[in-house]
């Protein structure tokens, strides 16, 4: 049974990330006024971590939309960056989860830079928690503001 303390990492006043979360963080996800919840972990990744049907029920009955955008580590594709850059287009609160924390940090950053964000902010961001996303954000720059 997995059983660690939620940590959140704050990238933008409608984004939060984690490592992985267990049914009992939805009510602290709840009051910071999550709207959708973003799985980027594959099913079976660890034995001890919960399956993403038994966190999507939770988070249904709570009024939290969950959504399913997982991978494995360094295996993102364009069609993840486009389908979480449209949930961040939703202007909803967004919380994102996966194993460490740190797939969810990169996509949000490839996701942002290739909707425009400033490269050097996004990276300026994601240094804070000790994730250099560069290799993903690289097919986006021409998409950028300096």
């Amino acid at each position: 049974m997995y059983n660690s303390r939620m940590e959140l990492y704050r990238l933008s006043a409608t984004i939060t990330v984690s490592s992985q979360l267990v049914v009992k963080d939805l009510d602290e996800l709840k009051k910071n006024g999550v709207d959708i919840l973003v799985c980027n972990r594959p099913d079976n990744e660890s034995p001890e971590q919960p399956r993403f049907e038994n966190i999507a029920t939770a988070a249904k009955h709570m009024g939290i939309t969950p959504i399913n955008i997982s991978f494995k580590p360094d295996n993102q594709t364009e069609q993840d960056v486009i389908a979480f850059e449209k949930i961040l287009n939703s202007n909803k609160k967004v919380h994102a989860f996966c194993r460490t924390g740190n797939r969810s940090i990169t996509l949000w950053a490839a996701a942002s830079v290739r909707t425009g964000s400033c490269p050097n902010q996004i990276l300026k961001i994601t240094k804070t928690y000790g994730i250099n996303p560069l290799n993903a954000i690289m097919p986006y720059l021409k998409n950028s503001s300096p």
